[in-house]
């Protein structure tokens, strides 16, 4: 089952743009409330609308309302290739020791390219893989998000204050739970990001949500990601600002996180 997180949506129209040829639930976010449901070559399709706000509370309303056994995440700006269904459930008999699968995906957009190489051969995620590797073209087996009781945290993620990292988080509570989580080799379609709903720039809000996500994931050692963070991002010349005043502002939401 395919859950899709997604606002505006006036119906099933995003069905065809992300090629769905599987069960699939819609989690959109508009201002009413109501429920509808169709078949869609030949599969269930169903979309719940809420007045609610906030991306990882629509997540959450697509998990509560799934029942396959295996759930894969996706985002709503992406384009899933044939057969993709057939791909991500041989994954899982091929690896049945795996409890969560990441696949690998690509951005069409060159200045929003995906963080996560793709990996030369289906293997074990690495703590700090997991960490970067982003939330879409993510497969879970039901009774694994079930058992541990694991969701997106409310509090940060699109539409709220701290506006990004919820996926992070969520990948970390997987870790956390010594869930096995894997890479894989297959690309399970493309993203095409033309705007972004929280990203507007490398500025100092953006530094301080990064500082806030930091605390969460890595506790004492967040200002040590903050200063590594910096490093690299002066190095490879993505900001103008000076490395102290970017670990300044993380420092800024690391502190704001511990409150």
């Amino acid at each position: 089952e395919v859950l899709v997180a997604t606002m505006n949506a006036k119906n099933f129209n995003i069905l065809e743009s992300l090629r769905i040829d599987s069960d699939v639930i819609i989690a959109n976010q508009a201002d009413c409330f109501c429920y509808e449901e169709m078949n869609y070559r030949g599969h269930s399709a169903k979309m719940i609308t809420t007045a609610t706000r906030g991306a990882s509370l629509n997540r959450n309303i697509a998990i509560a309302l799934s029942n396959a056994d295996i759930l894969f995440i996706c985002d709503d700006d992406a384009t899933l290739p044939d057969g993709y269904e057939d791909l991500i459930e041989k994954e899982f008999y091929e690896h049945p020791y795996a409890d969560a699968i990441k696949f690998f995906c690509v951005c069409t957009t060159p200045d929003a390219p995906l963080s996560l190489k793709r990996p030369t051969k289906f293997r074990a995620a690495r703590r700090f893989e997991v960490f970067s590797a982003g939330i879409h073209a993510f497969a879970i087996k039901k009774s694994i998000v079930e058992k541990y009781d694991i969701r997106f945290m409310e509090s940060i993620g699109a539409g709220k204050i701290h506006n990004c990292g919820e996926d992070s988080i969520f990948l970390r509570d997987l870790i956390r739970n010594g869930i096995k989580v894997f890479l894989s080799t297959i690309q399970i379609g493309t993203i095409t990001r033309e705007t972004s709903t929280w990203f507007t720039g490398y500025n100092e809000s953006y530094f301080i949500n990064s500082g806030y996500v930091y605390s969460k994931l890595y506790g004492r050692l967040a200002i040590l990601a903050a200063c590594r963070k910096a490093i690299k991002m002066k190095h490879n010349k993505k900001t103008d600002y000076s490395i102290s005043d970017m670990i300044k502002y993380m420092y800024n939401g690391i502190r704001e996180e511990r409150k």
